[in-house]
This record gives C-alpha cells, sequence and structure tokens, in this order.
C-alpha cells in the first residue's frame, strides 16, 4: 500500500506546480572530476536535477539550501559565484578543459565543496544584515528586479548656515 501511495505522490510532484523557493543546488560528475557544479532554481531541485541528468546521468546531488536571506528577500546563484572566486580563490571550468563534455557551464567550480558554500550562504546572509553592497539581492514581490542599495544614515549633521535660512 505505501508503495502505491509513494507513487502518486510522485505523478503528483509532475503535475502540481505551485510556487516553490529559490534553491541553491550543487552536484558532482564523474565526467567533470573535482568540479562542483552550483545553481539555482525556483523549481523543485529535484526536477532540475533531472534537467542536468540528460547530459549527466550519474550525477550526485552535492547541496541544496533555500536562496533566502529573510521571507522578502533572496539572493541567486552569481552571489555563491562571486563568493567562491573573490573569496576562496575557486577557479571556474573553462570551455577548453576537456575535449568532450556533453554540455558546458561556466557554473563549475574547481575544488569546491558542499562546506564552501554553506560559507558562501552565511557571509551572503552576513551582507544583508550588514547592509553592505557586495552582494545582490532581489525582493519576492519584485521577481527578479535587483534591489537598489541604500546606505543606513549613522551620523546626523547640523544644517548649514543656507540651509538654515531656507
Amino acid at each position: 500500500m505505501a508503495e502505491n501511495n509513494q507513487i502518486d505522490i510522485e505523478i503528483l510532484d509532475e503535475l502540481i506546480i505551485g510556487r516553490v523557493e529559490p534553491h541553491i543546488y550543487a552536484f558532482t560528475t564523474e565526467t567533470i572530476p573535482n568540479y562542483l557544479k552550483v545553481g539555482d532554481t525556483y523549481r523543485l531541485v529535484k526536477t532540475r536535477l533531472n534537467e542536468w541528468r540528460k547530459h549527466f546521468p550519474e550525477l550526485q546531488k552535492k547541496f541544496q539550501e533555500v536562496a533566502k536571506v529573510d521571507d522578502e528577500t533572496f539572493f541567486r546563484d552569481f552571489a555563491v559565484h562571486k563568493y567562491l572566486e573573490n573569496d576562496i580563490q575557486k577557479s571556474r571550468l573553462l570551455p577548453d578543459y576537456l575535449e568532450s563534455i556533453p554540455y558546458y557551464s561556466n557554473e563549475f567550480f574547481k575544488d569546491a565543496t558542499p562546506n564552501d558554500l554553506e560559507d558562501a550562504i552565511i557571509d551572503i546572509k552576513d551582507s544583508h544584515e550588514n547592509n553592505d553592497t557586495k552582494y545582490q539581492f532581489y525582493k519576492f514581490e519584485d521577481s527578479h528586479i535587483p534591489i537598489v542599495h541604500t546606505y543606513s544614515r549613522t551620523e546626523t549633521y547640523e544644517p548649514r548656515p543656507n540651509q538654515k535660512e531656507t
């Protein structure tokens, strides 16, 4: 009986599409050894990985995490990529690295690990909390329109004489 219920749920997963939280995901493949592919999706991670399996049938999921900093704000895989490249100097896969790559993507990072992705997300969340401009953030209500960064005012100044006159 439980087996039939599992099959029914899998069928429903294919038929029912609702709002899914954005996720960062990562996988490895022996086709491109020692590289971690890092992406994002608004769909089920399982669905996105199955699309990648068309090119890399033996891929292994290594990471999945919600890409939100709060209930209104999310980040994209670009932020994680920025951390990997700039903060911990992980290099991207180059098109001519292997002769027979079934599908090229520059989202593969050499020697990156799931722990690196966890550290990236911590750094991204800290950046948002500190209101700095290191990463780009997006509001759910505005979809993929980047948030314009506004600095928090920390000082109060007396008006200049011409401002007082006005």
